[in-house]
């Protein structure tokens, strides 16, 4: 509903009882002042609930350098390093922050999705492709259960939480 809605640009949507935004125009998602704004409209930390679906995959792909390497090419394994160095440390910096909070569920792509350098030139089989891998990685996600995505993200072992 409020994916690519650029925090500051657009406002987050309420909808059946829930509040939902974009987290990031670039990748990262700021929880910090997600959820202070629900403490402010008095909501418990059990209460607040973080589901977060991620176009990335945390770990940066092997760097194949071919004859036709190019400096966009750089730039691309500079963001994916950027976002692996941001997702190892800030998600559990938030998880120590927030320990009471329900961090629900964490849907990141399990499949490459096509590269797609400008978004808006997707080809159809790409878009339907993306939704189905979405879809398929959401699915084994719930089916998972409540809060054991985040917990593999945080590093937290089941046993630490039992």
């Amino acid at each position: 509903m409020s994916s690519s809605a650029a925090p500051g640009v657009f406002q987050t949507q309420n909808w059946n009882n829930a509040t939902y935004g974009d987290g990031g125009g670039f990748f990262k998602i700021d929880y910090w002042p997600m959820i202070e704004e629900c403490r402010k409209r008095g909501f418990a930390d059990e209460d607040i609930i973080i589901d977060a679906v991620f176009c990335y995959h945390h770990e940066v792909p092997t760097l194949d350098i071919p004859e036709n390497f190019k400096v966009f090419n750089l730039l691309e394994r500079y963001v994916d390093m950027i976002f692996v160095e941001w997702f190892n440390h800030y998600i559990p910096q938030a998880h120590a922050a927030y320990p009471k909070i329900n961090w629900r569920y964490l849907v990141m792509p399990t499949k490459k999705l096509p590269d797609g350098k400008i978004p808006l030139f997707f080809k159809h089989d790409d878009i339907v492709g993306m939704y189905n891998a979405g879809f398929d990685d959401a699915t084994n996600k719930i089916q998972q259960g409540e809060g054991v995505a985040w917990k593999e993200a945080f590093g937290i072992k089941q046993e630490e939480t039992d």
